[in-house]
Protein backbone atom coordinates (compact mmCIF):
# COMPACT_ATOMS: atom_id res chain seq x y z
CA UNK A 1 0.00 0.00 0.00
CA UNK A 2 1.11 3.55 -0.01
CA UNK A 3 2.28 5.12 3.24
CA UNK A 4 1.60 8.49 3.85
CA UNK A 5 3.47 11.66 4.03
CA UNK A 6 1.81 13.74 6.81
CA UNK A 7 1.68 17.44 8.25
CA UNK A 8 5.16 17.67 10.49
CA UNK A 9 3.72 18.65 14.13
CA UNK A 10 6.29 19.86 17.10
CA UNK A 11 6.74 16.54 19.26
CA UNK A 12 5.45 18.58 22.15
CA UNK A 13 2.82 19.55 20.87
CA UNK A 14 1.34 16.21 19.57
CA UNK A 15 1.52 14.97 23.41
CA UNK A 16 0.38 17.59 25.14
CA UNK A 17 -3.01 17.20 22.88
CA UNK A 18 -2.80 13.39 23.31
CA UNK A 19 -2.59 13.87 26.82
CA UNK A 20 -5.54 16.20 27.02
CA UNK A 21 -7.27 13.83 24.74
CA UNK A 22 -6.80 11.11 26.78
CA UNK A 23 -7.71 12.63 29.76
CA UNK A 24 -11.14 13.38 28.38
CA UNK A 25 -12.27 10.68 26.40
CA UNK A 26 -13.40 7.90 29.09
CA UNK A 27 -15.84 10.00 30.22
CA UNK A 28 -18.15 6.96 29.25
CA UNK A 29 -21.35 6.56 27.53
CA UNK A 30 -23.76 9.20 26.88
CA UNK A 31 -26.89 9.03 29.00
CA UNK A 32 -29.24 10.16 26.58
CA UNK A 33 -27.48 8.52 23.53
CA UNK A 34 -27.19 5.20 24.61
CA UNK A 35 -26.99 3.77 20.73
CA UNK A 36 -25.10 5.86 17.96
CA UNK A 37 -26.05 4.83 14.29
CA UNK A 38 -24.73 6.04 11.42
CA UNK A 39 -25.62 4.91 7.83
CA UNK A 40 -24.11 5.90 4.99
CA UNK A 41 -25.32 5.81 1.98
CA UNK A 42 -22.96 5.43 -1.23
CA UNK A 43 -23.09 6.96 -4.23
CA UNK A 44 -26.54 8.85 -3.16
CA UNK A 45 -27.71 11.39 -6.01
CA UNK A 46 -29.84 13.48 -2.92
CA UNK A 47 -32.54 15.14 -5.64
CA UNK A 48 -33.36 10.87 -5.79
CA UNK A 49 -35.06 11.57 -2.58
CA UNK A 50 -38.31 12.74 -1.63
CA UNK A 51 -35.74 15.44 0.86
CA UNK A 52 -35.02 17.46 -1.95
CA UNK A 53 -37.61 16.42 -4.94
CA UNK A 54 -40.95 16.09 -3.50
CA UNK A 55 -42.49 14.24 -6.47
CA UNK A 56 -40.27 11.41 -5.70
CA UNK A 57 -42.65 9.02 -3.12
CA UNK A 58 -40.29 6.20 -3.52
CA UNK A 59 -38.39 7.06 -0.18
CA UNK A 60 -40.70 6.79 2.98
CA UNK A 61 -38.01 6.08 5.18
CA UNK A 62 -36.03 8.75 4.73
CA UNK A 63 -39.43 11.19 4.66
CA UNK A 64 -40.39 10.25 8.12
CA UNK A 65 -36.16 10.24 9.50
CA UNK A 66 -36.50 13.91 7.59
CA UNK A 67 -40.05 14.91 9.61
CA UNK A 68 -38.36 13.49 12.99
CA UNK A 69 -35.09 15.01 12.33
CA UNK A 70 -32.75 17.98 11.77
CA UNK A 71 -31.45 18.36 7.30
CA UNK A 72 -28.64 20.23 6.34
CA UNK A 73 -29.88 20.94 2.63
CA UNK A 74 -26.27 21.68 1.77
CA UNK A 75 -24.31 18.85 2.26
CA UNK A 76 -20.73 18.56 0.68
CA UNK A 77 -17.93 15.82 0.35
CA UNK A 78 -14.24 16.52 -0.47
CA UNK A 79 -14.17 14.38 -3.33
CA UNK A 80 -16.53 11.89 -4.94
CA UNK A 81 -14.98 8.75 -4.37
CA UNK A 82 -15.29 6.08 -1.61
CA UNK A 83 -12.55 5.46 0.72
CA UNK A 84 -11.01 9.08 1.05
CA UNK A 85 -15.02 10.50 1.97
CA UNK A 86 -15.75 8.03 4.50
CA UNK A 87 -11.95 8.51 5.77
CA UNK A 88 -13.65 11.96 6.17
CA UNK A 89 -16.11 11.53 7.90
CA UNK A 90 -14.82 9.10 10.46
CA UNK A 91 -11.46 11.00 11.55
CA UNK A 92 -12.78 14.96 11.09
CA UNK A 93 -10.07 15.65 8.21
CA UNK A 94 -9.93 16.70 4.80
CA UNK A 95 -7.85 14.41 2.65
CA UNK A 96 -4.98 16.83 2.20
CA UNK A 97 -4.67 16.36 5.96
CA UNK A 98 -4.71 12.71 6.43
CA UNK A 99 -3.03 11.72 3.35
CA UNK A 100 -6.28 9.30 2.29
CA UNK A 101 -6.60 10.88 -1.65
CA UNK A 102 -8.03 7.78 -3.43
CA UNK A 103 -9.36 4.48 -3.47
CA UNK A 104 -6.67 1.85 -2.75
CA UNK A 105 -4.84 4.21 -0.32
CA UNK A 106 -4.29 3.19 3.83
CA UNK A 107 -5.53 5.02 6.68
CA UNK A 108 -2.82 5.64 8.78
CA UNK A 109 -2.90 4.51 12.69
CA UNK A 110 -1.91 8.19 13.59
CA UNK A 111 -5.50 9.44 12.92
CA UNK A 112 -7.87 8.63 15.75
CA UNK A 113 -11.43 7.17 14.19
CA UNK A 114 -15.04 8.06 15.73
CA UNK A 115 -15.34 4.40 16.11
CA UNK A 116 -11.93 4.73 18.70
CA UNK A 117 -13.43 7.37 20.48
CA UNK A 118 -16.83 6.03 21.27
CA UNK A 119 -15.03 2.09 22.00
CA UNK A 120 -12.61 4.07 24.46
CA UNK A 121 -16.16 5.53 25.57
CA UNK A 122 -17.79 2.02 26.61
CA UNK A 123 -19.87 1.66 22.70
CA UNK A 124 -19.65 -1.65 21.57
CA UNK A 125 -18.36 -0.76 18.13
CA UNK A 126 -19.60 -2.70 14.71
CA UNK A 127 -19.12 -1.45 10.78
CA UNK A 128 -20.98 -3.20 7.89
CA UNK A 129 -19.66 -2.05 4.55
CA UNK A 130 -20.94 -3.12 1.62
CA UNK A 131 -17.89 -2.22 -0.98
CA UNK A 132 -14.33 -4.20 -1.36
CA UNK A 133 -12.94 -0.31 -1.05
CA UNK A 134 -12.99 -0.16 2.32
CA UNK A 135 -12.02 -3.60 3.50
CA UNK A 136 -10.16 -3.94 6.55
CA UNK A 137 -6.73 -3.90 4.73
CA UNK A 138 -7.17 -0.45 3.70
CA UNK A 139 -7.52 0.63 7.22
CA UNK A 140 -10.99 2.03 8.16
CA UNK A 141 -11.47 -0.73 10.45
CA UNK A 142 -9.64 0.99 13.24
CA UNK A 143 -11.78 1.12 16.51
CA UNK A 144 -14.32 -1.31 15.62
CA UNK A 145 -14.60 -4.49 17.60
CA UNK A 146 -16.87 -6.11 14.76
CA UNK A 147 -15.63 -5.01 11.29
CA UNK A 148 -17.42 -7.78 8.81
CA UNK A 149 -15.52 -7.14 5.50
CA UNK A 150 -16.40 -10.79 4.52
CA UNK A 151 -17.27 -10.20 0.71
CA UNK A 152 -18.83 -13.64 -1.17
CA UNK A 153 -15.57 -14.22 -2.73
CA UNK A 154 -14.66 -13.43 -5.53
CA UNK A 155 -18.01 -10.76 -5.90
CA UNK A 156 -16.22 -7.48 -3.99
CA UNK A 157 -19.74 -6.08 -3.21
CA UNK A 158 -22.97 -6.76 -0.80
CA UNK A 159 -26.77 -5.75 -1.53
CA UNK A 160 -28.26 -4.22 1.47
CA UNK A 161 -30.53 -7.07 2.12
CA UNK A 162 -27.32 -8.89 2.54
CA UNK A 163 -26.22 -6.05 5.07
CA UNK A 164 -28.92 -5.89 6.77
CA UNK A 165 -29.11 -9.69 7.62
CA UNK A 166 -25.39 -9.34 9.04
CA UNK A 167 -26.01 -6.23 10.97
CA UNK A 168 -29.50 -7.52 12.43
CA UNK A 169 -27.59 -10.86 13.73
CA UNK A 170 -25.00 -8.51 15.58
CA UNK A 171 -28.08 -6.35 16.87
CA UNK A 172 -30.22 -8.93 18.33
CA UNK A 173 -26.49 -10.12 19.97
CA UNK A 174 -25.99 -6.97 21.98
CA UNK A 175 -29.47 -6.58 24.16
CA UNK A 176 -28.99 -3.33 26.11
CA UNK A 177 -25.25 -3.05 26.20
CA UNK A 178 -24.31 0.75 24.37
CA UNK A 179 -23.69 0.57 20.52
CA UNK A 180 -21.96 2.28 18.09
CA UNK A 181 -23.72 0.96 14.58
CA UNK A 182 -22.01 1.91 11.05
CA UNK A 183 -24.17 0.46 8.02
CA UNK A 184 -22.90 1.01 4.60
CA UNK A 185 -25.37 0.62 1.79
CA UNK A 186 -24.17 0.77 -2.03
CA UNK A 187 -26.51 -0.18 -4.28
CA UNK A 188 -27.59 3.00 -5.87
CA UNK A 189 -24.09 2.46 -7.92
CA UNK A 190 -22.98 0.97 -11.49
CA UNK A 191 -23.96 -1.25 -12.88
CA UNK A 192 -27.63 0.58 -12.38
CA UNK A 193 -29.72 -2.86 -11.94
CA UNK A 194 -31.89 -3.55 -9.57
CA UNK A 195 -31.80 -5.88 -6.90
CA UNK A 196 -33.64 -9.45 -7.57
CA UNK A 197 -33.55 -8.83 -11.61
CA UNK A 198 -34.34 -11.25 -13.56
CA UNK A 199 -31.77 -13.55 -15.44
CA UNK A 200 -30.41 -12.53 -18.77
CA UNK A 201 -27.85 -15.46 -19.48
CA UNK A 202 -28.12 -19.51 -19.82
CA UNK A 203 -25.49 -21.76 -19.91
CA UNK A 204 -26.06 -25.16 -22.16
CA UNK A 205 -23.94 -28.09 -22.05
CA UNK A 206 -25.06 -29.21 -25.51
CA UNK A 207 -28.36 -28.27 -25.08
CA UNK A 208 -28.46 -29.42 -21.23
CA UNK A 209 -29.10 -26.40 -18.93
CA UNK A 210 -26.31 -25.70 -16.61
CA UNK A 211 -28.01 -22.30 -15.00
CA UNK A 212 -28.88 -18.52 -15.20
CA UNK A 213 -27.64 -15.71 -14.58
CA UNK A 214 -27.61 -11.92 -14.21
CA UNK A 215 -24.39 -11.09 -15.76
CA UNK A 216 -25.40 -7.13 -16.12
CA UNK A 217 -25.20 -7.35 -12.66
CA UNK A 218 -21.29 -7.17 -13.23
CA UNK A 219 -20.56 -10.03 -10.71
CA UNK A 220 -18.15 -12.98 -10.90
CA UNK A 221 -19.80 -16.45 -11.60
CA UNK A 222 -18.45 -19.72 -11.41
CA UNK A 223 -20.03 -23.12 -12.49
CA UNK A 224 -18.27 -26.69 -11.57
CA UNK A 225 -19.76 -29.00 -14.24
CA UNK A 226 -19.03 -32.83 -15.63
CA UNK A 227 -17.64 -32.79 -18.83
CA UNK A 228 -18.20 -36.67 -20.28
CA UNK A 229 -15.52 -38.03 -22.57
CA UNK A 230 -15.77 -36.44 -26.27
CA UNK A 231 -16.29 -33.22 -27.70
CA UNK A 232 -18.82 -31.12 -26.31
CA UNK A 233 -20.28 -27.53 -26.89
CA UNK A 234 -20.85 -25.01 -23.96
CA UNK A 235 -23.47 -22.37 -25.16
CA UNK A 236 -23.77 -18.91 -23.52
CA UNK A 237 -26.77 -17.47 -24.66
CA UNK A 238 -28.02 -13.96 -24.09
CA UNK A 239 -31.88 -14.13 -22.46
CA UNK A 240 -34.20 -11.14 -23.73
CA UNK A 241 -35.16 -8.55 -21.49
CA UNK A 242 -38.84 -7.97 -19.97
CA UNK A 243 -39.31 -4.67 -21.71
CA UNK A 244 -37.30 -3.88 -25.37
CA UNK A 245 -34.11 -2.36 -25.39
CA UNK A 246 -31.05 -1.65 -27.16
CA UNK A 247 -28.59 -2.75 -24.55
CA UNK A 248 -26.21 -5.84 -25.17
CA UNK A 249 -24.26 -8.42 -23.47
CA UNK A 250 -20.65 -9.10 -23.42
CA UNK A 251 -19.15 -11.70 -21.61
CA UNK A 252 -15.32 -12.07 -19.80
CA UNK A 253 -13.74 -15.58 -19.17
CA UNK A 254 -11.85 -15.84 -16.66
CA UNK A 255 -9.50 -18.23 -15.08
CA UNK A 256 -8.30 -19.29 -18.26
CA UNK A 257 -6.04 -22.14 -16.47
CA UNK A 258 -8.92 -23.83 -15.73
CA UNK A 259 -10.14 -24.55 -19.48
CA UNK A 260 -6.53 -25.07 -20.59
CA UNK A 261 -6.31 -28.78 -20.79
CA UNK A 262 -9.83 -29.21 -22.31
CA UNK A 263 -9.31 -26.51 -25.63
CA UNK A 264 -7.18 -27.81 -27.79
CA UNK A 265 -4.00 -25.81 -29.54
CA UNK A 266 -6.37 -22.44 -29.39
CA UNK A 267 -7.10 -20.84 -26.62
CA UNK A 268 -10.30 -19.14 -25.63
CA UNK A 269 -10.40 -15.33 -25.32
CA UNK A 270 -8.98 -14.80 -21.71
CA UNK A 271 -9.73 -11.63 -19.17
CA UNK A 272 -9.71 -8.50 -20.80
CA UNK A 273 -11.14 -9.94 -24.11
CA UNK A 274 -15.26 -9.47 -24.27
CA UNK A 275 -17.13 -11.13 -26.26
CA UNK A 276 -20.24 -10.10 -27.92
CA UNK A 277 -23.56 -11.67 -27.12
CA UNK A 278 -25.22 -11.40 -30.54
CA UNK A 279 -27.38 -13.40 -29.12
CA UNK A 280 -25.22 -16.57 -28.15
CA UNK A 281 -21.29 -17.59 -28.14
CA UNK A 282 -20.02 -20.85 -28.08
CA UNK A 283 -17.35 -22.78 -26.55
CA UNK A 284 -15.87 -26.39 -27.30
CA UNK A 285 -14.24 -28.48 -24.94
CA UNK A 286 -12.70 -31.80 -25.51
CA UNK A 287 -12.49 -34.70 -22.75
CA UNK A 288 -10.07 -37.41 -24.42
CA UNK A 289 -10.30 -39.58 -21.34
CA UNK A 290 -12.66 -42.50 -20.56
CA UNK A 291 -14.37 -40.90 -17.92
CA UNK A 292 -15.65 -37.71 -16.95
CA UNK A 293 -13.51 -34.98 -15.56
CA UNK A 294 -14.52 -31.67 -13.53
CA UNK A 295 -14.73 -28.20 -15.23
CA UNK A 296 -14.97 -25.09 -13.32
CA UNK A 297 -16.04 -22.26 -15.61
CA UNK A 298 -15.62 -18.46 -14.14
CA UNK A 299 -16.86 -15.47 -15.82
CA UNK A 300 -18.54 -12.22 -15.69
CA UNK A 301 -19.87 -9.82 -18.04
CA UNK A 302 -21.79 -6.30 -18.31
CA UNK A 303 -24.73 -4.81 -20.31
CA UNK A 304 -23.67 -2.40 -22.66
CA UNK A 305 -25.57 0.66 -24.74
CA UNK A 306 -28.13 1.50 -21.87
CA UNK A 307 -30.22 4.18 -22.32
CA UNK A 308 -30.44 7.02 -20.27
CA UNK A 309 -34.13 6.28 -19.30
CA UNK A 310 -33.52 2.46 -18.34
CA UNK A 311 -30.51 3.45 -16.51
CA UNK A 312 -32.44 6.24 -14.50
CA UNK A 313 -35.37 3.65 -14.26
CA UNK A 314 -32.92 1.66 -12.62
CA UNK A 315 -31.29 3.90 -10.48
CA UNK A 316 -34.74 5.30 -8.97
CA UNK A 317 -35.34 1.40 -8.26
CA UNK A 318 -31.67 1.16 -6.12
CA UNK A 319 -32.41 4.22 -4.33
CA UNK A 320 -36.12 2.68 -3.20
CA UNK A 321 -34.31 -0.45 -2.18
CA UNK A 322 -32.01 1.23 0.18
CA UNK A 323 -34.93 3.26 1.68
CA UNK A 324 -36.24 0.01 2.56
CA UNK A 325 -33.30 -1.25 4.28
CA UNK A 326 -33.38 1.78 6.61
CA UNK A 327 -36.85 0.93 7.24
CA UNK A 328 -35.53 -2.79 7.90
CA UNK A 329 -32.90 -1.47 10.19
CA UNK A 330 -34.88 1.08 12.07
CA UNK A 331 -37.33 -1.68 13.28
CA UNK A 332 -34.84 -3.73 14.39
CA UNK A 333 -33.15 -1.11 16.93
CA UNK A 334 -36.68 -0.83 17.88
CA UNK A 335 -37.08 1.65 20.71
CA UNK A 336 -35.35 4.73 19.41
CA UNK A 337 -35.56 7.56 22.77
CA UNK A 338 -32.18 6.72 23.14
CA UNK A 339 -30.57 6.58 19.97
CA UNK A 340 -28.44 9.05 18.00
CA UNK A 341 -29.34 8.73 14.20
CA UNK A 342 -27.03 10.06 11.14
CA UNK A 343 -28.13 9.19 7.67
CA UNK A 344 -25.38 10.45 5.43
CA UNK A 345 -23.85 9.74 2.17
CA UNK A 346 -20.28 9.65 0.92
CA UNK A 347 -21.12 11.52 -2.71
CA UNK A 348 -23.85 11.60 -5.93
CA UNK A 349 -23.71 10.52 -8.65
CA UNK A 350 -23.95 12.20 -12.31
CA UNK A 351 -27.15 10.62 -14.32
CA UNK A 352 -26.88 12.40 -17.55
CA UNK A 353 -27.58 15.93 -16.44
CA UNK A 354 -24.96 18.12 -18.64
CA UNK A 355 -23.90 14.98 -20.24
CA UNK A 356 -22.32 13.29 -17.46
CA UNK A 357 -22.63 9.50 -15.86
CA UNK A 358 -20.64 8.72 -12.69
CA UNK A 359 -18.77 10.47 -10.41
CA UNK A 360 -14.82 10.07 -9.68
CA UNK A 361 -13.68 13.08 -11.96
CA UNK A 362 -16.69 14.87 -11.79
CA UNK A 363 -17.16 18.10 -8.98
CA UNK A 364 -19.82 19.29 -9.77
CA UNK A 365 -23.30 19.49 -7.25
CA UNK A 366 -24.59 15.84 -8.89
CA UNK A 367 -21.12 14.46 -7.42
CA UNK A 368 -20.60 16.75 -4.47
CA UNK A 369 -23.75 16.97 -2.54
CA UNK A 370 -24.32 15.12 -0.05
CA UNK A 371 -27.05 13.66 2.57
CA UNK A 372 -26.48 15.16 6.23
CA UNK A 373 -29.67 13.83 8.23
CA UNK A 374 -29.70 13.83 12.10
CA UNK A 375 -32.32 12.58 14.57
CA UNK A 376 -32.84 11.31 18.21
CA UNK A 377 -33.20 12.76 21.48
CA UNK A 378 -32.84 16.52 21.31
CA UNK A 379 -32.88 17.28 17.90
CA UNK A 380 -35.31 19.16 16.40
CA UNK A 381 -38.10 17.57 14.28
CA UNK A 382 -38.44 18.82 11.28
CA UNK A 383 -36.30 21.61 10.83
CA UNK A 384 -34.20 22.41 7.59
CA UNK A 385 -30.81 24.16 7.55
CA UNK A 386 -30.29 26.03 4.11
CA UNK A 387 -27.43 28.58 5.51
CA UNK A 388 -24.90 26.48 6.18
CA UNK A 389 -23.33 23.93 4.07
CA UNK A 390 -22.03 20.96 5.80
CA UNK A 391 -19.05 18.75 5.19
CA UNK A 392 -18.15 15.45 5.59
CA UNK A 393 -15.32 16.29 8.29
CA UNK A 394 -18.29 18.13 10.35
CA UNK A 395 -19.64 14.59 11.02
CA UNK A 396 -16.89 13.50 13.86
CA UNK A 397 -16.96 16.86 15.95
CA UNK A 398 -20.44 17.57 15.62
CA UNK A 399 -21.55 13.77 16.79
CA UNK A 400 -18.71 13.90 19.98
CA UNK A 401 -19.85 17.34 20.84
CA UNK A 402 -23.73 15.72 21.13
CA UNK A 403 -22.27 12.79 22.92
CA UNK A 404 -20.05 15.20 25.41
CA UNK A 405 -16.90 13.61 24.23
CA UNK A 406 -13.38 15.39 23.38
CA UNK A 407 -12.46 15.43 19.95
CA UNK A 408 -9.35 14.19 19.46
CA UNK A 409 -6.51 16.29 18.30
CA UNK A 410 -5.52 17.04 14.59
CA UNK A 411 -9.39 17.66 13.82
CA UNK A 412 -10.21 19.90 11.10
CA UNK A 413 -14.09 19.76 10.92
CA UNK A 414 -15.63 21.56 13.11
CA UNK A 415 -19.40 20.72 15.40
CA UNK A 416 -22.88 21.76 13.63
CA UNK A 417 -24.69 21.48 16.67
CA UNK A 418 -24.34 25.32 17.90
CA UNK A 419 -26.54 25.80 14.33
CA UNK A 420 -29.45 24.74 15.63
CA UNK A 421 -29.49 25.26 19.64
CA UNK A 422 -27.38 28.93 19.03
CA UNK A 423 -27.86 29.72 15.74
CA UNK A 424 -25.67 33.13 16.27
CA UNK A 425 -22.86 31.21 17.22
CA UNK A 426 -23.08 28.38 14.09
CA UNK A 427 -19.53 28.43 12.82
CA UNK A 428 -19.78 30.04 9.19
CA UNK A 429 -19.10 28.05 6.08
CA UNK A 430 -15.45 28.87 5.61
CA UNK A 431 -14.02 28.05 2.19
CA UNK A 432 -13.19 24.57 1.27
CA UNK A 433 -12.17 22.40 -1.86
CA UNK A 434 -13.26 19.20 -3.10
CA UNK A 435 -11.67 17.23 -6.07
CA UNK A 436 -11.90 14.89 -8.77
CA UNK A 437 -9.43 12.24 -9.96
CA UNK A 438 -9.33 10.22 -13.59
CA UNK A 439 -11.11 6.73 -12.98
CA UNK A 440 -8.30 5.11 -15.22
CA UNK A 441 -5.25 7.49 -14.05
CA UNK A 442 -6.42 7.97 -10.36
CA UNK A 443 -2.83 9.77 -9.70
CA UNK A 444 -4.52 12.74 -12.30
CA UNK A 445 -6.46 15.18 -10.69
CA UNK A 446 -9.24 16.68 -13.33
CA UNK A 447 -11.76 18.48 -11.56
CA UNK A 448 -11.43 20.88 -8.57
CA UNK A 449 -14.29 22.83 -7.20
CA UNK A 450 -13.85 25.94 -4.60
CA UNK A 451 -16.28 27.16 -2.24
CA UNK A 452 -17.28 30.09 -0.22
CA UNK A 453 -20.79 29.53 0.15
CA UNK A 454 -23.00 30.01 -1.68
CA UNK A 455 -20.61 31.06 -4.63
CA UNK A 456 -18.71 28.06 -6.38
CA UNK A 457 -15.32 28.16 -8.77
CA UNK A 458 -15.15 25.32 -11.29
CA UNK A 459 -12.45 23.69 -13.24
CA UNK A 460 -13.31 20.26 -15.07
CA UNK A 461 -11.23 19.12 -17.69
CA UNK A 462 -11.78 15.46 -18.42
CA UNK A 463 -12.71 13.46 -21.68
CA UNK A 464 -15.35 16.07 -23.44
CA UNK A 465 -15.89 18.56 -20.30
CA UNK A 466 -13.62 21.39 -20.22
CA UNK A 467 -15.06 24.09 -18.60
CA UNK A 468 -13.79 26.90 -15.78
CA UNK A 469 -16.74 28.84 -14.56
CA UNK A 470 -17.78 31.08 -11.45
CA UNK A 471 -21.43 30.77 -10.08
CA UNK A 472 -23.68 31.75 -7.78
CA UNK A 473 -25.28 28.63 -6.57
CA UNK A 474 -28.32 30.44 -5.57
CA UNK A 475 -28.70 32.33 -8.24
CA UNK A 476 -28.09 29.27 -10.73
CA UNK A 477 -28.12 25.91 -8.92
CA UNK A 478 -28.11 23.69 -11.88
CA UNK A 479 -24.56 25.29 -13.17
CA UNK A 480 -25.43 26.61 -16.19
CA UNK A 481 -24.72 29.60 -16.17
CA UNK A 482 -21.85 31.32 -15.23
CA UNK A 483 -21.99 34.69 -13.02
CA UNK A 484 -20.89 37.18 -11.09
CA UNK A 485 -19.76 35.80 -8.13
CA UNK A 486 -18.51 39.24 -6.42
CA UNK A 487 -15.23 39.41 -4.36
CA UNK A 488 -15.67 35.80 -3.14
CA UNK A 489 -15.58 34.95 -7.02
CA UNK A 490 -12.51 36.99 -7.51
CA UNK A 491 -10.81 35.29 -4.47
CA UNK A 492 -11.79 31.28 -5.59
CA UNK A 493 -10.58 32.03 -9.02
CA UNK A 494 -6.96 33.68 -8.06
CA UNK A 495 -6.59 31.01 -5.72
CA UNK A 496 -7.47 28.31 -8.46
CA UNK A 497 -4.48 27.72 -9.67
CA UNK A 498 -2.56 27.50 -6.84
CA UNK A 499 -5.18 25.03 -5.25
CA UNK A 500 -4.41 22.91 -7.89
CA UNK A 501 -1.06 23.34 -7.59
CA UNK A 502 -1.21 22.07 -4.13
CA UNK A 503 -3.76 19.28 -4.46
CA UNK A 504 -0.91 17.69 -7.60
CA UNK A 505 2.04 17.79 -5.23
CA UNK A 506 -0.12 15.98 -2.27
CA UNK A 507 -0.68 13.42 -5.17
CA UNK A 508 2.83 13.47 -6.42
CA UNK A 509 4.83 13.32 -2.82
CA UNK A 510 3.14 10.11 -1.69
CA UNK A 511 5.48 6.94 -2.02
CA UNK A 512 4.43 5.11 -5.89
CA UNK A 513 4.20 1.45 -3.76
CA UNK A 514 2.29 -0.56 -6.45
CA UNK A 515 -1.05 -2.17 -5.24
CA UNK A 516 -1.05 -5.88 -5.30
CA UNK A 517 -2.89 -7.74 -8.36
CA UNK A 518 -5.56 -8.81 -5.97
CA UNK A 519 -6.36 -4.72 -4.91
CA UNK A 520 -6.02 -3.62 -8.69
CA UNK A 521 -8.57 -6.41 -9.64
CA UNK A 522 -11.03 -5.36 -6.81
CA UNK A 523 -10.67 -1.39 -7.95
CA UNK A 524 -10.78 -2.86 -11.57
CA UNK A 525 -14.24 -4.42 -11.32
CA UNK A 526 -15.67 -1.62 -8.93
CA UNK A 527 -15.41 0.89 -12.03
CA UNK A 528 -11.66 2.59 -10.31
CA UNK A 529 -9.52 1.56 -12.68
Amino acid sequence: MWPRILRARPLATILLASLAFLACSSEGVHPRYSRVVVVTFDTLNVEFTSLFDPTVDTTPELASFARQGLLFEQAHTPVPLTLPAHTSLFTGTAPLDNGVMANGDTVPESLTTLAEVLREAGYRTAAFPSLGVLGRQFGLDQGFETYDDRFAHPRPYRYGDEVLDLAESWIAEQGDRPIFLWVHLSDPHEPYRRRHSPPDLALDLEGAPLGTWDLASKEHFSVVFPLPPGEHQVTFRALPPPQPTASYLVLELLVPENLAPWTGAVPPPGPGEEIRLEPSWSLVLSNPGDEAVEVDLIFRGRRLGQSKAEAITEYRHEVAFVDQQLGRLSRALGDSSKTLWVLTSDHGEALYRLGMVGHAPFVYQDQLRTLFLLRGPAIPAGRRITDRSALSADLTPTLLDLLELASPPGITGRSLRPCWEKPSECPPSDEWWSYGLSPTQPEEIVGLAGYRWPVKVLWQDYANIRRRQTVDLTRSPDELAGGDGGSDGEVLERRLERQLVRHRRALDERAKEELTDEQRDLLRSLGYL
